[in-house]
């Protein structure tokens, strides 16, 4: 009995020193001479011990463990037998058995915030210390439970910390009893091991060492056990065909959300992205997209074994895979490219999302400029088709050589670092031109150290030619040329050019001009005139304001919801209260247009093509379209069988449908004709206005024609005539075919109303218009006016006639373009007419500082932008600065004149003149 109440009193006080301990440890400075660093968090943590203490008693000391952990209870004969035999002993030990004030390296320190972070993700519940057990080393002849309260551990305490601090919490909030008691059986069953101290060294430096390497154990884990974003793709997929696959009573419906739901228990670390409903459909569409492409799935997973993945994120890797429009030519380009340009720039760093977008800081983005360098390759390909005369050998080897970045590193290495450089000897059998070709490739599409002029050149919307014509890249093009004629003999007949070549130049130069404004005009044509820089200036100002308010995606048959949510325009919602809506703009005539259908009836609606449009746009709407949608249908004469197809793939009920009514003036209608013709002309067509509730429409004038917008019939309004230059958009029929590209064929239509002159064949590089059915301008802009728009959503943006309405009104657009092409024309376009606009004193663009300076130029030139012909450049005549609104028909605004179209006309003429002589 005096055994009992001895081993009683002991326990009691060994409790009240515990607690002692935590007063005293209040008062220790934080930082004060030799005291701990991490003094401040041992206060608290031994605070936490003494409340712990307080509820449990001296049990947690005297108690006898448990082997709820899963490892067997500690037994004081197995640990006497296994240390005398020099052997580790393993068990379930109370936690307090250990000095839990104790600190292997006092000096080093620990963060409240880990401890934070380790609580509340393995202790938010009652919950054993997992993984690797607590490590004590003994002296010999020391057995554990002779020494509770006073064991040393000598591994990372930070485990154990979270655990103290999670059961404290416990007791402080309350938890109920039967929470509290499993907490106690935690306490009663840490896993420790010991070991018998080596003799040979000090205790204290095997303590250290096990303590540090313990940690940096830990790491190694993480580092090869983490899960990476690709990873996190792959699980996803694969647990997704599992479930697919798994045939049990119920069957389980797949999709993004269900996906999800699976993820939603788990505890992700702070380094891990969460899975949510946006991760897995990311995962999805890179799934299906890009991994089954083994070179892409290759990269990826050089990319994913680094020690930092650069290119670690699902949405850095979709950002590649959209703007290589998802095919497989250009990921297999652009992938391997990426991957060896951070090998050789960087190799360090992450690789920013930002420099991966279109809008980033670089002004184009790095997978723009390495599709670049693929045109590149191709181009000098034909070059040298083309324009040299080397064996056949070299040139197929020069082909094997360059045709991969793959190949090209492997035989010549990297041109950028001398070290890296390969020396080819097959080359040395070559022609020097050959030799010197070859380097191009070296420097230029395989190098990165001229990348800056590419970026320049795509920023500014040039093509292949400048890139070579420009001053840091013009000197490689030249040697092979120098060295060519050298081997030829043609450098004496350099002069000896014929009529017929100087005339294809000038020819070629005319048509390139058409599209420009007259400053740009006269930069072209006088770039070192003293008011080039103002005029340069302008047209800067003009591409800012197109970029700051014009986006386009390209057409795509998979992803087109992704890229158009992804625009600021599909983010905005319209307000029906206030009459302001978002237009979504479908040009019945435009769509079915193609590059090389007749002008004379309009071609049949591509149905396949409408329903990817409209049901790509209603994927970035929850449920369809919303009440400040607007769905503008411009039927082009098609009849009402085409709003019966519209209304099948909106399949919303309860849709109202507005008509208005667009009137075209005979003689613009007649005029069209370009010839004596008793066909019917067709002077009306309907816009239907497709809307959740009644449309109402703010009441204010009409931009063009009388009236105000109560009244449904909008016109009279005068289509511009093909041969219009300056209403027309005009381009080469090659360059419409590419344009339209291939997805965008003929269709086969309807005979005409009435028989028409077989047209002669059209020329490749003879003038046309780009689109022949597309509404004016004019009706734009009246649509959008009427709509009080907030932003418009362009289905069919032909060339670009909401856009401007949206340059001058400052209305966020985004337009789905046919093609890459058509992407880049377009936009340069739309520069052109907003440089055209500023110089125009009726329009609201109208900039007078830009106009007086182009005026000034063009007063010095004698009115003639381009000077005096010399070394057989052309003349070019300008357009006058203010012109007065033409009878072609309504320009809106625009304010393109009938000398500015008379100018325009004469240098059409004088082209097709030319190419009818050719």
């Amino acid at each position: 009995m005096a055994k009992k109440r001895q081993s009683s009193t002991d326990q009691a006080a060994q409790v009240k020193k515990i607690k002692a301990a935590a007063k005293a440890a209040a008062t220790i400075p934080t930082m004060n001479g030799s005291a701990s660093v991490n003094a401040k968090l041992q206060t608290h943590l031994m605070q936490c011990d003494a409340k712990i203490l307080d509820y449990y008693g001296g049990s947690l000391i005297k108690g006898s463990p448990n082997g709820a952990s899963g490892v067997p209870a500690y037994s004081e004969q197995a640990a006497a037998e296994a240390l005398a035999a020099g052997r580790p002993y393993a068990a379930s030990c109370p936690l307090m058995w250990l000095n839990l004030g104790y600190e292997v390296q006092a000096s080093v320190p620990r963060y409240h915030s880990r401890v934070n972070n380790l609580e509340e993700h393995f202790f938010a519940t009652p919950a054993f210390l997992k993984d690797d057990p607590v490590i004590i080393f003994m002296e010999p002849g020391q057995l554990p439970h002779t020494m509770t309260g006073a064991l040393l551990a000598s591994d990372p305490p930070e485990m154990r910390d979270a655990l103290r601090q999670a059961v404290a919490r416990a007791i402080g909030e309350k938890k109920p009893a039967k929470v509290l008691k499993e907490w106690k059986e935690v306490l009663m069953s840490v896993v420790m091991r010991f070991e018998v101290a080596d003799q040979s060294s000090s205790k204290l430096a095997e303590m250290f060492t096990c303590n540090v390497q313990r940690r940096e154990d830990i790491g190694l884990k993480w580092e090869n056990m983490k899960v990476s974003s690709l990873m996190r793709t792959y699980e996803i997929m694969d647990l997704k065909r599992q479930l697919e696959s798994f045939k049990g009573k119920e069957k389980i419906q797949l999709n993004k959300h269900t996906l999800a739901e699976y993820y939603k228990k788990i505890k992700f670390c702070k380094s891990s992205e969460p899975v949510k409903v946006g991760f897995v459909e990311v995962a999805q569409m890179l799934h299906s997209s890009a991994l089954h492409i083994p070179l892409v799935q290759q990269v990826l997973f050089q990319f994913d074994e680094l020690p930092a993945n650069p290119l670690d994120g699902v949405y850095k890797v979709r950002e590649v895979v959209i703007q290589c429009e998802k095919k497989e030519s250009n990921m297999c380009w652009v992938f391997p490219m990426l991957f060896d340009h951070w090998q050789h720039t960087d190799g360090r760093d992450q690789i920013p999302i930002r420099v991966l977008q279109e809008d980033g800081p670089l002004g184009a983005s790095l997978i723009r400029v390495f599709l670049m360098k693929r045109n590149l390759r191709d181009y000098l390909y034909r070059c040298m088709e083309t324009q040299y005369t080397w064996d056949t050998c070299v040139k197929t080897e020069i082909r094997k050589i360059t045709d991969s970045l793959l190949v090209f590193r492997q035989h010549m290495g990297f041109y950028d670092i001398p070290e890296l450089q390969i020396a080819y000897q097959q080359r040395g059998q070559w022609p020097s031109s050959a030799d010197q070709f070859l380097t191009i490739f070296e420097a230029v599409v395989y190098g990165y150290k001229l990348d800056s002029v590419l970026l320049t050149c795509l920023k500014n919307h040039k093509g292949v030619d400048d890139i070579f014509n420009h001053k840091e890249t013009r000197h490689f093009m030249e040697k092979v040329k120098n060295a060519y004629a050298k081997e030829t003999g043609a450098d004496e007949a350099e002069d000896d050019v014929t009529t017929a070549e100087a005339a294809e130049k000038a020819l070629e130069l005319e048509i390139s001009n058409v599209n420009l404004s007259s400053p740009e005009l006269l930069l072209k044509s006088n770039p070192k005139h003293e008011s080039a820089p103002l005029i340069e200036a302008g047209v800067r100002g003009a591409e800012r304001k197109v970029q700051g308010q014009v986006s386009f995606v390209v057409d795509t048959t998979d992803g087109l919801t992704d890229l158009l949510a992804d625009q600021l325009a599909s983010k905005i919602r319209g307000d029906a209260e206030s009459k302001s809506y978002v237009a979504i703009v479908m040009d019945g005539k435009t769509l079915c247009e193609c590059g090389s259908q007749a002008k004379y009836r309009i071609p049949p609606t591509r149905q396949p093509q409408m329903s990817r449009l409209l049901t790509g746009f209603l994927g970035t709407r929850d449920d369809g379209l919303t009440e400040g949608d607007v769905l503008v249908c411009i039927d082009g004469g098609k009849g009402s069988d085409w709003m019966e197809k519209i209304n099948k793939i909106l399949k919303q009920k309860s849709l109202v449908t507005t008509k208005h009514v667009v009137i075209y003036t005979h003689e613009s209608v007649q005029a069209r004709m370009e010839r004596a013709s008793k066909a019917p002309l067709d002077l009306t067509e309907h816009v239907h206005f497709v809307t959740t509730d009644a449309l109402q429409l703010k009441v204010q004038k009409r931009l063009v024609t009388e009236g105000d917008t109560r009244g449904n019939v909008i016109g009279p309004l005068g289509k511009p005539q093909w041969t219009d230059t300056v209403k027309t958009w005009n381009l080469t029929m090659q360059q419409k075919r590419d344009m339209f590209g291939a997805d965008n064929l003929p269709l086969p239509g309807g005979r005409c109303p009435v028989e028409h002159e077989k047209e002669g064949k059209t020329r490749a590089q003879e003038l046309v218009p780009a689109f022949y059915h597309e509404a004016p301008e004019a009706l734009a802009s009246e649509i959008a006016h009427c709509l009080s728009c907030k932003a418009i959503i362009d289905l069919s943006p032909g060339s670009g006639h909401f856009a401007m309405y949206a340059v001058r009104h400052r209305v966020p657009y985004l337009g789905i373009a046919m093609t890459s092409l058509h992407k880049d024309l377009l936009q340069q376009k739309l520069i052109s007419k907003t440089t055209a606009a500023m110089m125009d004193n009726n329009d609201s663009l109208y900039d007078a500082n830009f106009a007086a300076a182009v005026l000034r130029a063009t007063d010095d030139e004698g009115g003639n932008g381009a000077g005096p012909a010399g070394d057989g450049e052309p003349t070019v005549e300008i357009e006058n600065a203010r012109p007065t609104t033409g009878s072609g028909g309504n320009s809106a605004g625009s304010g393109s004149g009938e000398d500015a179209a008379s100018s325009r006309d004469a240098l059409l003429a004088s082209i097709r003149a030319m190419t009818a002589e050719g």
